[in-house]
This record gives C-alpha cells, sequence and structure tokens, in this order.
C-alpha cells in the first residue's frame, strides 16, 4: 500500500491494481477513483468495448459532424435573405451549440489521449473539469431555453397569424435572446469554480485531480436546495412543460388548419398556407429533437431521484453508472449536433441559401 501526502492536508492511498482513495486529515474518504468491479455484472471486455464507443468513436464522430454542422448553420442563417424572427433564434441555437460541440470535442480528443498516455489524459480531463465545464453547461442549458423560446414563437405564429409580427419584432427577438443568455449564466454562476486542481505524486509523477472547495462542503445543504430546486425546476422541468404544451398546441392548430386548406377558394390562399406549415415543420423537428433526446432523459432522472430520495447511480454498481453518464452524454452531443440535418431535410430554402453562399465562396477562391 502506498501513502502520499497531499496539499498537507489531504492524503492519497492506493494499494496497486485496487482502488485510489483519497483521504483528509482525519481519515475520512473524500473520493475514490478507479472503483473496484466488485458486484458487477458486466465482464471486463464488454464494459471496455463499449466504453471505447461511448468514451472515443462515437462522441468524436457525432461531436466533428455536429461541429461542421453548426458552421454551416450560421453561415446560412446570417444571410440576409434568411432573416426572419425563427431564423434569429435558430441562427443563436447554432452559435450556442457550437460552443457547446467544440467544447465537448476537446473532452473527447481527451478520452482518446487517455488511452495512449494515462497521466496526461487525465491532466485534460481535469482540467476540463475545473476550468471548462462551465462552458458547456451554460451552452446546453442556453440552448434548451432557445428552443423552448422558438417553441412559443412558433407557436404564437400558427395560432396568431395576423398578430406575430407586431408582438415578437426582430428587435424584441434579439432582446429576448440577449435575456436568455445572460438568464442561463447569471441561475448556473453559483455552481461554478468551486474546485480546485489539486496534485498527487503516484509512481514519480504528478498527477491533478479535482476537489472541492471548503465553502462548497460547509454548505452542502444549501447547494443540495439550490441544485435540487432551483435548477431543475428552470432547467428541466420548466422547459419540458413549456416545449410540451407548445408542440402540442401547434400540431393541433395544424391539423384544423389543414382541413381549413381544404376549403380557402383561393389557390394563392391554400399557398400561403402550405408555406407557413412547412416553416413549422423545422421548430417541430428542433423542438422534438431537445424533448426526447435532452429533456424526457433528464425530466425522468430528476422524478426518479425526487420519488425514491437518493439518487439513480445509488442502485446502480459502477459500471453501470459509469455507462448511463456516458448515455446520456451522448444524446446531450445528439441534441446538439443534428439541427442541421433537419434544416436541410425540411428546409428547401436553408438548401438554397446554403448552396448559394458556398458556390459563392467557391468562385470567390
Amino acid at each position: 500500500m502506498i501513502t502520499d501526502t497531499l496539499l498537507d492536508s489531504i492524503s492519497v492511498t492506493c494499494t496497486p491494481g485496487d482502488d485510489v482513495i483519497i483521504l483528509d486529515n482525519n481519515s475520512d474518504v473524500i473520493d475514490t477513483y478507479d472503483a473496484s468491479v466488485v458486484g458487477e455484472v458486466i465482464d471486463d471486455l464488454t464494459y471496455n468495448n463499449l466504453i471505447l464507443a461511448l468514451e472515443c468513436i462515437l462522441p468524436a464522430s457525432i461531436l466533428t459532424l455536429g461541429t461542421l454542422g453548426n458552421i454551416f448553420n450560421i453561415l446560412t442563417l446570417s444571410q440576409l435573405t434568411m432573416q426572419d424572427n425563427t431564423s434569429i433564434v435558430l441562427l443563436s441555437l447554432s452559435v450556442v451549440d457550437l460552443v457547446y460541440t467544440s467544447v465537448k470535442t476537446f473532452v473527447s480528443v481527451s478520452w482518446i489521449v487517455l488511452s495512449f498516455d494515462y497521466y496526461f489524459g487525465t491532466y485534460l480531463i481535469n482540467c476540463y473539469n475545473v476550468y471548462i465545464e462551465s462552458m458547456d453547461v451554460i451552452a446546453v442549458n442556453t440552448s434548451i431555453h432557445l428552443v423552448m423560446f422558438v417553441s412559443v414563437e412558433r407557436m404564437i405564429a400558427v395560432c396568431f397569424p395576423f398578430h406575430v409580427n407586431k408582438v415578437l419584432t426582430p428587435s424584441r427577438i434579439r432582446w429576448c435572446v440577449l435575456f436568455i443568455v445572460i438568464g442561463n449564466w447569471v441561475t448556473r454562476a453559483p455552481l461554478f469554480y468551486t474546485s480546485y486542481l489539486g496534485y498527487v505524486v503516484r509512481n514519480n509523477r504528478t498527477m491533478y485531480y479535482p476537489f472541492t472547495l471548503d465553502y462548497i462542503n460547509d454548505s452542502y445543504s444549501l447547494n443540495y436546495i439550490y441544485e435540487g430546486i432551483v435548477i431543475q425546476l428552470l432547467h428541466v422541468f420548466l422547459p419540458f412543460v413549456v416545449i410540451s404544451l407548445c408542440i402540442s398546441t401547434t400540431i393541433f392548430k395544424i391539423v384544423l388548419s389543414f382541413q381549413l386548406k381544404k376549403e380557402l377558394s383561393s389557390e394563392g390562399a391554400r399557398l400561403k398556407r402550405k408555406r407557413e406549415i412547412r416553416s413549422v415543420k423545422v421548430v417541430l423537428c428542433v423542438c422534438l429533437l431537445s424533448l426526447f433526446f435532452s429533456l424526457i432523459p433528464t425530466f425522468a432522472t430528476s422524478i426518479f431521484n425526487a420519488v425514491h430520495a437518493y439518487d439513480i447511480e445509488d442502485v446502480l454498481t459502477f459500471r453501470q453508472s459509469a455507462l448511463l453518464f456516458h448515455m446520456q452524454s451522448l444524446l446531450l452531443h445528439i441534441h446538439s449536433s443534428f439541427n442541421f440535418i433537419i434544416y436541410m431535410s425540411t428546409n428547401p430554402k436553408y438548401r438554397k441559401t446554403l448552396h448559394r453562399v458556398l458556390y459563392r465562396k467557391k468562385n470567390a477562391k
């Protein structure tokens, strides 16, 4: 057994081939790493293959495509021909998703580095946990709230087509987007920068691990209330309810509009209504993507934790918890990466604008 001193008041005890246990000066366990496989039902080969796919291969592929897709979204939606109310929100959504996919690409690369160099890979991952994680947390929460906002905007456009341009002007849309970004930063700020990188010498190598600051440990109950009530209410429950209601209302109104379209005598009126319905399809697909790949898994986990009064990870083994975490992360990657595919498949105007932008840049060369 090897024991090393960590920051004068913390020590690390590790047995070769077993757990790494972090202890304070009262010999209380602070954290553990590389947990034991006792009680695991997943064999080593299956677990290693799944982790390789969920940590390295799939995230790297999805995030790379997502980063390129969000760049194309920004180039296309920023064109003057695309500047309507919905495109303003979708452009902001693409910028936020680009931040998320870029940061998560760094994490994915760090996991790949970890498979080749354990010490340097661990350092990169822990640097992300301490210094960079706040960026992708803000990005994914802002993305969800922007989807919630665009679902409300399209619901108003469908239900009140003659009043939407008076109520939701482009300047008001931009102010609402700014408010959403600042609001997400303010509500998440108290949970950021609450840890630091501590070091431990292991096998004559200095390794860095994140440790929670003392004032966070001293106010655990307050942090639990803030995380459990304020954050879950604003970032999970509210978007889930609003997006679900807006989608239901919009679909119901569209069904009625189809019946109305059959009764319209004017061909021009029917074509105009058809274009309006087609523009809503893009937003509906984006909302459904956010709902099924982000909000429903998070909402279900939150409900389970609230009903059973403990976290779902407490009833799972270490490997099951790790796989669950990586699958939830993979769903968030899809949520922020697949909007480009939705726009290309459902919006002819987007395809024409993107083709014109790329063709113009090609000719400029």
